[in-house]
């Protein structure tokens, strides 16, 4: 990105610059609305009364992290939509809180991986196991923030006009490919083995157990699939148009900027996917107990869906209790 116009640009270059950018945050303010009416809903249900208080926080610091990042996002678009000089520098080197939205986002990532982590070593029996998984999953998101702290510090230096700012050969383009592959990278590697925790800590369990083993692993791939499928899409793009020039770098833009609203709402599916699961075996189970109910009428099906400090939000069950790295525990009974 070091060879860049001085003067004027066309309409055509001013639309290559601005749209990705308009493009992403328009997707980001849509997705918030969705991210609002969700928190709205679930602190509405017993789920959200009975959760602890730190994850009453966490969901509470996350949901102003990217409400702030919004607020830049609006910002930006009333600088684009409004702006009528011909300047490259009004288009190219954007609004000072543009810069800080890489961090911003690499918060909320960060934030959202961790919950995920730590719900995978909540049931890790292995002490070893367990310190390894620490070592590698922070490991992955330091370095997929210290990235995004790269970023800023390289948005910061070309909104001043330094267009060819770097650390020896590491510069802005290298700085978001990086963090894009990392966050990534930290997305699949925390889901697979949280999955992998949850399949071999299942084996030799029941068919019900089985049966909502799948069920979690279902959500935990849904929850984060979305974040990673956007992350590659950044990384790829910004390493094949790096060399295009002005009209093609800012494309990765498109895709990231919708990232912070996409990672709350991941949030919000991993603390509520076990009331979601119950949901899903209670109606299960109530179809199947009108069918049979006049083969065997004393039978009994029960589920019920319990937070991470103890309390139950259904009816209370024996048998199989499955405890999720979501906060939530399972139970699934049967019984004549």
């Amino acid at each position: 990105m070091s060879d860049q116009p001085s003067d004027a640009v066309s309409s055509k270059l001013a639309s290559a610059l601005t749209g990705p950018i308009l493009a992403g945050h328009l997707t980001n303010i849509l997705l918030y609305g969705f991210l609002l009416s969700t928190f709205l809903n679930f602190s509405k249900t017993p789920a959200w009364r009975s959760m602890s208080r730190l994850h009453r926080t966490v969901l509470l610091l996350v949901l102003a992290l990217d409400t702030v990042e919004v607020g830049f996002g609006v910002n930006d678009i009333l600088y684009f939509g409004t702006n009528v000089s011909p300047s490259f520098a009004v288009f190219a080197q954007g609004t000072l809180p543009e810069c800080y939205e890489p961090l911003i986002t690499a918060l909320i990532a960060a934030l959202c991986q961790l919950v995920l982590a730590l719900r995978a070593l909540k049931i890790t029996e292995s002490v070893y196991i367990r310190y390894a998984c620490i070592v590698v999953f922070g490991s992955i998101v330091l370095l997929e923030t210290l990235w995004a702290i790269f970023l800023t510090y390289f948005s910061v230096a070309y909104h001043d006009g330094n267009y060819n700012a770097a650390i020896g050969k590491l510069g802005l383009t290298q700085a978001l490919y990086l963090w894009m592959w990392f966050a990534a990278g930290a997305d699949s590697i925390i889901t697979a083995s949280y999955i992998t925790i949850i399949i071999r800590k299942m084996k030799g369990q029941s068919d019900t157990a089985r049966s909502i083993t799948k069920l979690i692993i279902k959500g935990a791939i849904q929850s984060a699939s979305y974040t990673a499928i956007l992350a590659l899409a950044t990384a790829i793009s910004t390493q094949v148009t790096a060399n295009g020039g002005p009209m093609v770098y800012i494309i990765p833009y498109a895709f990231w900027l919708p990232l912070s609203s996409l990672y709350a709402l991941s949030l919000f599916a991993t603390f509520t996917i076990g009331d979601r699961v119950t949901e899903k075996i209670r109606n299960e189970h109530s179809v199947s107990l009108q069918r049979d109910s006049k083969f065997a009428p004393e039978s009994s099906v029960g589920v019920t869906s319990t937070n991470g400090n103890g309390h139950s939000s259904a009816n209370p069950m024996l048998g199989l209790r499955q405890p999720s790295m979501f906060g939530s525990t399972v139970s699934v009974d049967h019984h004549a």
